[in-house]
């Protein structure tokens, strides 16, 4: 109805200017007008960040798309929220709202110096996840792509050129991701208090992202055994190449900087899309354990083994693993959920060597629980167990803990939704643990 409506267009968004001489009824008929179009808007926006979203979490065709979409990016929140006409007179002299129009989408794709220029006039919080939220259809592009032409999911020759084509396509849009990435780092630092509540949301967003770009979603969920055990053994083959590859390994740091951003959430809100992107990284996870684990041929492989046979023992469901005094070199462990500023793995020697060579074993810190018996090192500090990417049942456990944590003293029972999640999430648990893999 919208479209129908030209409402996705430009030309439905007059310029408002307002004067300093403004006042009384000629104010009060620029000020509604003004409310009038942002609340379409606002509106419009909101339905494309939900299409994205639905499309994400069942990797279906969006129903908008961000071409369409030239009209003006949402204006700051100081003017969305002013009380009277006079106030909202007031600050929009005072953000310079007359002196240039907002960007629209187009213009963050061709220049992400768009939304610098802008700051003072647009919802930057808001304006930033449009624009993420606009970059999954260029990674579903590409994995629509992929599903076709790449050597993930079939066993016959593909085409040099074409193969040529997706690994330049691939590189082009993690460029561009980082890029942005530095860009909202910068903006981070010069407005510490505009993003604090909404950078743990930008930041999983941003992982998730690069996580579908070199993860094969689809696959994944078709070996868990979404469509039956013959689906899930015809996909085998396909996930057996891509476990053991560089782009497997960058796409688990990805999702261990998922998990990263997902504990750092605000009370409540890990919910809806956000817990269903907790899950998928965490599927990512599990199938990238399990199929290592299977593979006589992984880079891994050798590895694990030699780790089941030094004594490890399996955690009690809590998603970390208890180390027996003198069994394990911990030194040989790989957090990927580490500190981390620039959007890159290649930033720390022990990560960059993990991914380019599968040296390590990779893990994510586990969940401080009261209950949870912690290794005492030399200099007397206590630290939480690592949760080995090995271990499929407990990343699974993990990520159940996080879920629930987010809740805790909050929402008594949990959400339908985050209840159904943490269901599936058993669910992979168990599978798991039939397959040998606790």
């Amino acid at each position: 109805m919208m479209r129908y409506r030209g409402r996705f267009g430009r030309s439905a968004y007059p310029d408002i200017v307002i004067h300093p001489s403004d006042k009384g009824q000629v104010l009060e008929e620029k000020w509604k007008k003004w409310h009038q179009l942002e609340s379409w808007k606002r509106l419009i926006f909101h339905a494309y960040l939900r299409d994205a979203q639905v499309s994400m979490t069942q990797l279906n065709n969006p129903s908008m798309s961000y071409a369409e979409l030239t009209l003006p990016l949402p204006y700051s929140r100081d003017l969305w929220f002013a009380r009277s006409a006079e106030e909202f007179k007031a600050r929009y002299i005072e953000l310079g709202a007359n002196s240039a129009r907002p960007p629209c989408l187009g213009d963050l794709f061709r220049d992400f110096n768009a939304l610098s220029n802008h700051i003072p006039r647009l919802d930057m919080p808001f304006a930033i996840s449009i624009f993420l939220h606009a970059f999954w259809s260029l990674i579903w592009e590409y994995r629509q792509l992929a599903s076709i032409y790449g050597p993930t999911v079939t066993a016959n020759a593909h085409s040099n050129t074409t193969s040529l084509l997706l690994d330049s396509r691939r590189a082009e849009l993690t460029t561009q991701l980082k890029s942005f990435h530095q860009h909202l780092q910068i903006y981070r630092t010069r407005h510490p208090t505009l993003l604090r509540d909404f950078f743990p949301l930008l930041l999983l967003l941003f992982h998730f992202l690069l996580f579908n770009l070199h993860a094969p979603l689809p696959e994944l969920q078709l070996f868990s055994g979404k469509e039956g055990e013959d689906q899930a053994r015809r996909v085998y083959p396909a996930l057996r190449g891509w476990a053991g590859s560089a782009d497997a390994r960058r796409a688990m740091w990805h999702a261990a900087q998922v998990l990263k951003a997902a504990r750092a959430f605000p009370k409540g809100t890990l919910q809806d899309f956000w817990g269903v992107a907790v899950c998928h990284a965490v599927l990512g996870v599990w199938g990238w354990g399990i199929v290592n684990r299977a593979s006589p041929t992984s880079s891994s492989s050798s590895t694990c083994s030699s780790s089941s046979a030094s004594g490890r023992v399996k955690g009690g469901g809590n998603g970390s693993e208890q180390w027996q005094a003198g069994g394990e070199d911990e030194s040989s462990v790989v957090y990927l959920d580490g500190e981390d500023e620039s959007g890159e793995p290649m930033q720390e020697p022990a990560v960059r060597a993990w991914i380019e060579h599968g040296q390590g074993r990779p893990a994510i810190h586990g969940l401080q629980q009261k209950q949870q018996q912690q290794q005492v090192h030399g200099d007397g500090q206590r630290r939480v167990q690592p949760c080995l990417f090995e271990d499929s049942r407990a990343c699974a456990g993990i990520a159940q803990g996080i879920l629930r944590a987010n809740f805790a003293g909050v929402y008594d029972p949990l959400p339908t939704m985050t209840e159904n999640i943490i269901v599936v999430l058993k669910q992979l648990e168990k599978a798991a643990s039939a397959v040998g893999m606790g």
